[in-house]
């Protein structure tokens, strides 16, 4: 058992099975893939600085650039946003919107079919309260009784019939890869 709980997936191998030796298949199979030609690890992460670079001055508008940008006296917690002195012409506050801009600012007008969504609490009509089901339906709505389930149950318990079973020359054949895919792989 492993420490969730649960019985382990991995199975003991037989001494047999272990001084088997393995067949052309799987040590085709057991090949590491090889790296394509034309195969480019990725860049790092990290970019070297050039010296120039590194000693570089800083001209005065750089420095001025880098400082802070300054808010205002006050400290940022107990800061008014609507303290902000912003100023606005005075021909911008005395604009008037055109007769154009006013039409295009309404609201879109609801479709006539629109029906506004129900209540979340509905009446409920009474001849629907006096419905009674069916004999089926009655039928549907009970819960299935399905098997108990076996607490010993090993769900990773693999039949001695299923490790013996040996596929046919059909599923092996289908199993093989194609030679077209593997043409180009070294032996």
């Amino acid at each position: 058992m492993n420490p969730f709980g649960r019985p382990s997936p991995i199975r003991c191998v037989s001494k047999k099975a272990k001084q088997q030796k393995p067949s052309e298949r799987i040590n085709e199979i057991a090949l590491p893939r090889l790296i394509h030609a034309e195969y480019q690890p990725p860049r790092p992460s990290y970019t070297n600085v050039s010296v120039a670079a590194q000693n570089a001055n800083l001209t005065s508008r750089m420095k001025v650039l880098a400082q802070c940008k300054q808010v205002g006296s006050k400290a940022c917690e107990t800061w008014d946003w609507c303290a902000c002195e912003v100023f606005i012409s005075g021909a911008a506050r005395k604009a008037q919107a055109s007769d154009h801009l006013l039409a295009l600012a309404e609201p879109k007008a609801l479709p006539s079919a629109y029906r506004p969504n129900r209540l979340v609490v509905w009446p409920v009509k009474p001849t629907a309260m006096q419905v009674v089901a069916t004999s089926r339906t009655e039928e549907l709505c009970r819960p299935k009784l399905g098997l108990i389930i076996d607490d010993m149950h090993d769900p990773y318990k693999v039949s001695t019939s299923t490790l013996n079973a040996q596929p046919s020359q059909r599923i092996e054949e289908l199993a093989r890869p194609l030679p077209r895919k593997t043409s180009n792989r070294k032996k």
